[in-house]
C-alpha cells in the first residue's frame, strides 16, 4: 500500500476504479490502440508542455514531483518508513526528502521544544 493524495483519489474516482478492482486493466488510455511506450512518450511531452506553461525551468522533471510529494507527505505525517519507493527510512531521508522544505514547514507550524 502507498499513500495517495486527495487529487489522485478524485482522479481514480472519476475513472471509476472500484469497478475494475482485481481486473487486469489499464485505467488510463485503456481504449486506445497504442503501445504503453507511445503513451509514456505522450505523457512526457504533456508534462513538458505544462511545465513550460507554469514557467518552470527546463531542469525541473517528473522526478522533482516525486520528491515534492514525499517531502510534503513527510512534513504532514512524519511517515518516512518505505513509501513504496525505498526500503529504508535512511535512503528516503537522504535521497528523497527536501530538507529545506521540511525546515520551512516546521517553522510555519511554529515548532517549540517545550510546547505545553
Amino acid at each position: 500500500m502507498i499513500p495517495t493524495s486527495i487529487e489522485l483519489e478524485n482522479l481514480l474516482n472519476r475513472l471509476e476504479y472500484k469497478k475494475y478492482l482485481g481486473a487486469d486493466k489499464y485505467l488510463i488510455a485503456d481504449d486506445y490502440n497504442i503501445s504503453r511506450k507511445t503513451l509514456k512518450t505522450q505523457i512526457s511531452h504533456s508534462f513538458t508542455f505544462f511545465r513550460k506553461k507554469a514557467g518552470l525551468s527546463d531542469d525541473f522533471s517528473i522526478k522533482h514531483l516525486r520528491k515534492t510529494f514525499l517531502t510534503k507527505l513527510h512534513t504532514k505525517t512524519g511517515f518516512i518508513e518505505s513509501f513504496g519507493y525505498q526500503r529504508s527510512a535512511k535512503v528516503t531521508l537522504n535521497n528523497y526528502i527536501d530538507k529545506v522544505q521540511v525546515v520551512k514547514e516546521i517553522n510555519r507550524m511554529g515548532f517549540g521544544y517545550f510546547n505545553e
